[in-house]
């Protein structure tokens, strides 16, 4: 996860 992306701090993105 990129910190870029205010969701993925804590949350699974498309690139966990």
């Amino acid at each position: 996860n990129f910190p870029l992306d205010p969701a993925a701090i804590e949350a699974p993105s498309i690139n966990g």
